[in-house]
């Protein structure tokens, strides 16, 4: 939530020895480093890790730039228990490991498309707005429809490791971090 830009470091040539020792020791070390970096006329906050193969810089949002929790409405009062079960069951029949090949740009993929009709010399027309209003539909019968559905994969399909895994909110808690820097 408070990162707001990732970037790949990577050293000029003279730098190539420090730019290593500094990656090989935090990465030994499990440490994370914060700074102030100015960069596109702004003073940042930022996070520098060693990632597989070289160092990552992330951009951090500053406090006030990140809304309070108690900002957000969410009235939990008129959740019934078997509705969070099946929502749970959901959930769980949903988990798996993060596929990035999975999911495209589409606006950015039909936008250039619409550029290069455009370049062309094809005449380019907005497509009618849709008036519809989507009907409001009663969770409970949703959720069972959706768990009725799903079929989890092979277990041979989800052994892959993946480079991105999403973890539980319980076992991302139990993992300690360090931040060294200030």
């Amino acid at each position: 939530m408070w990162v707001e830009t990732s970037y790949y470091l990577q050293p000029e040539e003279a730098g190539e020895k420090p730019y290593t020792l500094l990656f090989e020791a935090m990465r030994s070390s499990g440490y994370l480093a914060v700074a102030k970096l100015l960069m596109h006329n702004r003073e940042h906050i930022v996070v520098l890790r060693p990632g597989k193969r070289g160092m990552i810089l992330h951009t951090l949002y500053y406090r006030d730039e990140v809304r309070e929790m108690d900002e957000f409405r969410t009235d939990t009062s008129n959740i019934r228990e078997a509705e969070v079960k099946m929502a749970l069951g959901l959930i769980e029949a949903l988990a798996a490991p993060f596929d990035h090949e999975k999911y495209r740009d589409v606006f950015r993929e039909q936008l250039r498309a619409m550029i290069q009709a455009k370049i062309d010399g094809q005449e380019v027309v907005a497509a009618p707005q849709s008036q519809e209003i989507a009907p409001v539909i009663d969770i409970m019968e949703a959720l069972k429809q959706s768990l009725a559905l799903l079929k989890k994969p092979p277990a041979a399909e989800t052994e892959q490791t993946p480079e991105l895994v999403l973890t539980p909110p319980a076992e991302r808690a139990r993992r300690p971090r360090r931040v060294a820097g200030g």
